[in-house]
């Protein structure tokens, strides 16, 4: 390699490269050297130190920062247009917005929870009213104390009507951090003071129709805003006829 630099080795130049590296390599004093180094020739007891042959100090394992690690959820290739997939991840999504429409619920009966202090307010305000009405100015105060009342009179009016049934329509409110978003339902059962309903989803222009997976919830009655006139049915075609339209201007009201 060194006479011929560049020029590439082929099995037919191992012979000769062999022939000449092998009697410089194999001489006595590289063979003396070899075992002097491992203490055979000349012999020598002390060539390895004691230090070498002791075992080796195995360090403590630090104890894990975490109780339970959960790995990661095992993921599978899945044809997203198959219909066990596809009902499988809509199911999974349904049941995801189930439980945030149940937490939203639980914080909002936190949120609304009757307050005694208030109510002694107005059980005082009631006695106040009953008191002054015998006098004289029983007029002036009555007014004036009417104007300083909570808020509680106004929710009282809010209240939906007495005569909702099972099949009414009806416009749902969900309050949000920064907005309060309405959806039309449908009333499919009442027990107490709960309502089972099942929502619709807004189509083009003032329509609304049934989504393909049910979307049910339970909701309070405070939760209801309005009961919607009887839809009207729109039809002409298979899809058309599942269409429905409310005769009420619901513009005021920002719909999803």
């Amino acid at each position: 390699m060194l006479n011929h630099p560049g020029v590439p080795m082929t099995i037919y130049d191992i012979a000769g490269v062999v022939g000449k590296a092998f009697p410089l390599a194999l001489t006595p004093s590289n063979i003396i050297k070899g075992f002097e180094r491992t203490g055979i020739y000349p012999f020598n007891f002390d060539i390895f130190d004691e230090s070498e042959f002791l075992s080796s100090y195995v360090t403590d394992r630090a104890q894990a920062r975490n109780g339970i690690r959960k790995g990661k959820k095992q993921a599978k290739s899945t044809a997203l247009t198959d219909t066990p997939n596809k009902e499988e991840i809509e199911l999974a999504h349904g049941q995801k917005i189930q439980k945030i429409r149940l937490r939203e619920m639980k914080q909002r009966q936190k949120e609304h929870k009757p307050n005694k202090t208030a109510q002694q307010m107005k059980n005082n305000l009631k006695r106040k009213l009953f008191i002054i009405s015998s006098s004289s100015e029983s007029d002036v105060e009555l007014e004036k104390i009417c104007n300083d009342s909570t808020d509680d009179s106004i929710t009282e009016e809010k209240v939906p009507n007495e005569s909702l049934s099972e099949g009414n329509f009806v416009l749902v409110k969900f309050p949000t951090k920064k907005s309060i978003r309405f959806y039309v339902a449908k009333i499919v059962n009442i027990e107490n003071l709960d309502y089972y309903l099942t929502y619709l989803t807004k189509g083009l222009g003032r329509t609304f129709t049934y989504p393909e997976k049910k979307d049910d919830d339970v909701k309070e009655r405070e939760d209801i805003v309005m009961e919607l006139p009887k839809p009207e049915i729109l039809g002409g075609t298979e899809r058309a006829f599942k269409k429905f339209k409310f005769n009420v201007d619901l513009t005021d009201f920002s719909i999803y």
